[in-house]
């Protein structure tokens, strides 16, 4: 978590943290429709902490806030890909465009959590919501930075945050603990980050009662397993999702400069990571060859409406009609557990004569059936 901004003077000072865990939440392309692949939305998902000082404002509010970061045409994508400017941070704008998914608040009165609303998208200029940006959008550059700042001993070297963070505009943003809780983390703020002040007086409600507590306790332990749980699912989520980095980076490499066509991109785009039998059920059996470990599996199919045009008396002859035809090679390398999945696709078109003859192409570069 990061504390990413603080505004206002006493007694009307705010402090904001955001996690620095982010979930993409970016539309899913309809993939029956390749043409329409031309541009992504991207609309990631960060959580903001806010702690008040003021005594009629909240003791903390918790919000999740949907951002609309830059979209990337297919091109664009393909040419930082290639060209390794995906570590390149993505600039803080003039304005923010944000929506709020849900939230929740406590009163410092009351010991009740009221929900929030969600809201419609509006625009922000304001420096806490640029941050906030700078968080949702370069999600995986904030965590490599906040990662490579810890010593042998997991210890912060303040000046090596400093030094990662300053690219992506939060060089003064401090990193807090993440496992705490939200009256936690308003506790530890008045504490280390106003301890000019007194803290008020919070209400907890009423002392709880044996039974009480040793219900709090029961499910405590039950949150305590639930989360240890959790725990080991998105650590093998993050394995997998570094799995997946993986295989992209080399599929990059084994693609290296050549330029695709427009067909070819968006066949790679549906077709990128699918394995030799989603490729084998969708297109039928191919032509299979393999060589330097790298696997091919070809389809192809022809068109030939020629014929010989023969003049009686002067014996002359010509041919007329079309010939057409359209091959297509998938190229699949392996990934970590060694499933072969594709990593490029190529295309390769021919045609001779005039007249009408049927797309082949278009009828066999179909998006892979789900």
């Amino acid at each position: 978590m990061v504390l990413i901004d603080q505004q206002g003077a006493t007694p009307n000072r705010v402090i904001t943290y955001a996690d620095a865990f982010v979930h993409d939440e970016s539309p899913l392309p309809v993939l029956s429709n390749l043409s329409a692949l031309k541009e992504l939305e991207s609309i990631k998902r960060v959580r903001l902490t806010m702690v008040y000082e003021a005594l009629d404002r909240p003791f903390w509010m918790q919000t999740r806030l949907d951002i609309r970061c830059p979209s990337l045409s297919l091109e664009r994508r393909s040419r930082r890909a290639a060209s390794g400017d995906d570590n390149q941070p993505t600039r803080m704008p003039e304005a923010v465009l944000f929506r709020m998914h849900d939230g929740r608040t406590r009163a410092k009165n009351s010991p009740d959590i009221t929900p929030l609303a969600s809201a419609e998208w509006q625009s922000s200029a304001n420096e806490t919501m640029k941050r906030a940006y700078q968080v949702a959008c370069n999600a995986p550059l904030v965590t490599a930075a906040i990662n490579g700042s810890f010593d042998a001993n997991n210890v912060l070297i303040p000046a090596v945050y400093r030094e990662r963070m300053s690219p992506l505009g939060l060089g003064e943003t401090l990193v807090v603990p993440s496992s705490l809780l939200q009256t936690e983390l308003a506790e530890l703020t008045w504490s280390k980050m106003w301890p000019d002040v007194q803290m008020p007086s919070i209400s907890h409600g009423a002392p709880l009662t044996e039974q009480e507590r040793l219900a709090l306790r029961q499910r405590l332990e039950e949150a305590q397993r639930n989360l240890e749980a959790q725990k080991a699912a998105v650590l093998a989520s993050l394995e997998e999702q570094q799995a997946e980095f993986d295989f992209r980076d080399e599929a990059a490499r084994l693609r290296g400069g050549r330029r695709t066509s427009k067909t070819e991109a968006d066949m790679l785009m549906a077709w990128q990571g699918k394995s030799e039998r989603d490729v084998v059920v969708a297109m039928g059996a191919p032509q299979v060859s393999e060589a330097a470990g790298i696997r091919f599996l070809a389809y192809g199919q022809d068109y030939d409406s020629r014929y010989v045009v023969q003049r009686v008396y002067t014996g002359h002859s010509w041919v007329e009609g079309v010939y057409r035809s359209c091959n297509i090679q998938f190229v699949l390398i392996p990934d970590g557990r060694r499933e072969f999945r594709v990593a490029d696709v190529v295309v390769t078109a021919f045609k001779s004569g005039d007249g009408w003859s049927p797309n082949l192409c278009a009828e066999m570069t179909e998006a892979p059936r789900s």
